[in-house]
Order: C-alpha cells, then sequence, then structure tokens
C-alpha cells in the first residue's frame, strides 16, 4: 500500500481507495480459491484486472476533468467494496489457500532464515520500485509529471497516461 501510495504522491495526487482493492483482492481469493476452488493463476488475473481497470479509470478521472483525488478515490473505493459485499454476501467466507498461509505467517521462514517470506517479497518489491523510480524513464516521468505538469506536457511526456498509470500501479500494489 505504502509502495503505492508513493507513486501518486509522487505525480501530485491522494489515493484513499488502496483499502478498497485490498479488500477486493482478500475477499475474491479466499471465496474464488477457498470455497469455489478457481485456480489461484485465474484468480490473481481478475484482481488484477479489476485494480488495473479501477486505479487507471480514478487516475484518468482526476487527471482529465481536473477532479479532486480525494473524492474520486473514495468514491472508487465505494464502488469497488459496494460492487463486490452489495452483490454476493456469500464472498464474506472462505479461506485463503494453505501456501498463501504460510507465505504470510510471522513463524515462517525464507531459505532458513527467520524472516517471513511476505517481509522478503516487500522488502525485494521496495527494491525494485526504488529502482524503477530512480533509474528509468517511466521514473523520471513520474517525478517530472509531479513537479511541473505543464513542463512535462511541454516535453513530450503524457501527463494522463502518467496520472492513469501510477493510479493504476497504486491499485496493484
Amino acid at each position: 500500500a505504502a509502495a503505492g501510495q508513493t507513486l501518486v504522491i509522487l505525480v501530485g495526487g491522494l489515493d484513499f481507495s488502496i483499502g478498497a482493492y485490498l479488500v477486493a483482492g482478500n475477499l475474491l481469493t479466499t471465496h474464488l480459491v477457498g470455497l469455489e476452488h478457481w485456480n489461484f493463476a485465474l484468480v490473481a488475473l481478475l484482481v488484477l484486472a479489476i485494480c488495473v481497470a479501477g486505479g487507471g479509470f480514478a487516475g484518468w478521472a482526476c487527471h482529465r476533468f481536473g477532479l479532486e483525488p480525494l473524492v474520486v478515490t473514495l468514491g472508487m473505493s465505494s464502488v469497488v467494496v459496494g460492487a463486490l459485499v452489495g452483490t454476493d454476501t456469500k464472498l464474506l467466507n472462505g479461506a485463503a489457500p494453505r501456501w498463501l498461509q504460510g507465505f504470510t505467517q510471522q513463524s515462517s521462514k525464507t531459505f532458513g532464515l527467520p524472516l517471513p517470506p511476505i517481509v522478503a517479497f516487500w522488502i525485494v518489491l521496495a527494491a525494485v520500485v526504488t529502482l524503477v523510480l530512480a533509474r528509468t524513464p517511466a521514473g523520471r516521468r513520474l517525478y517530472l509529471t509531479g513537479a511541473g505538469p505543464r513542463a512535462a506536457g511541454l516535453a513530450g511526456v503524457r501527463t494522463g497516461r502518467v496520472w492513469a498509470g501510477a493510479y493504476a500501479a497504486s491499485a496493484v500494489l
């Protein structure tokens, strides 16, 4: 969540819908994998599609229409959670796959080290996000869009795409 919020803040926005995407991912994973016995990869793709679509739309709407990100993302949060919980209260039941439970348990170990796999995963993710922001053209476009949207536009940066991409990445992360 912090990595996603970082990207959005760098473009000059704010994302209050992150919690809704966490809830959506949790509900869909526990219900579809735990109760309906779907393949985890298929559920992950579904969650990814929901996050990219919802986050991208929020970023695009904020940029295109000059809407306040606070209002748009709070509204998107209500839409995402409302669409899931409001359509089927059975989504509130289920359990995560055993491997995912082990991945997130504090007592789990990573390659024999007393470090939970989820912590190791987030350390790697933080390093990747840091490298992308510091060493890639995409990172420079993100910083430029946040520092000076008009200058970024004059430099050929498609700021609308940067905003949509930052919000989509925020929802995914």
